[in-house]
Formats: C-alpha cells, structure tokens, sequence
C-alpha cells in the first residue's frame, strides 16, 4: 500500500536494517506490490534512499542500497534482493548464505 512506503523506509533505517528480502514478485495474479525503492534515488519522509548498485541474475535482482537522513549516512549499505521467478533454488540458496553471514 503506497501510504506505508514512508513508513517502511523508517522502520529499515529505525532498526539498522542490514538486507530486505523481497519474496514475491511485484505483480501476482490480480495483485500488485507497491513499488516502494526507488530506479536511483528516492526520498521517503525523512529517509533518502539511493541505488549504489544492480546487479541483475537470472531469476532475482539485487541491489545495494545507501540511507540518508538529514543529508547524512545513517547506516551501512543495505542488500536488497527481489525474485523474479518463484522456485527459484539459486534465489533462496543466495538467499541463505545472506543470512549465515548477517548473523
């Protein structure tokens, strides 16, 4: 929902959000997600989101992601990842090896 986007990007930056896994695809049957990151720089509320990089795969996309608040850094870079294809093993395999090296 487009009136949760401002709130989203504080949650990320309220609680030093290292990655946002995104696992369903923008749009599904009747539904669609709210785009809610930015093509290079977007400004949320107080938080500006910026594109540092794409790297785009097979079946995901992942992006690495800077925070600003007040025109400072707030936080380290931020992995972003969103699927394309459902089932998709290297996806979730990647997805995994992100969360063994976060923790």
């Amino acid at each position: 929902m487009i009136n949760t986007v401002n709130d989203f990007w504080q949650m990320a930056w309220q609680e030093d959000c290292p990655a946002i896994i995104m696992i369903t695809k923008l749009r599904e049957k009747n539904e669609k997600c709210v785009l809610y990151w930015p093509e290079r720089r977007g400004i949320y509320g107080r938080v500006e989101v910026l594109i540092n990089n794409v790297t785009e795969c097979d079946n995901y996309t992942c992006r690495t992601l800077i925070l600003k608040v007040h025109h400072h850094l707030v936080m380290e870079p931020i992995l972003h990842m969103t699927i394309l294809e459902h089932n998709c093993c290297g996806f979730l395999s990647t997805v995994f090896t992100i969360h063994l090296t976060l923790h």
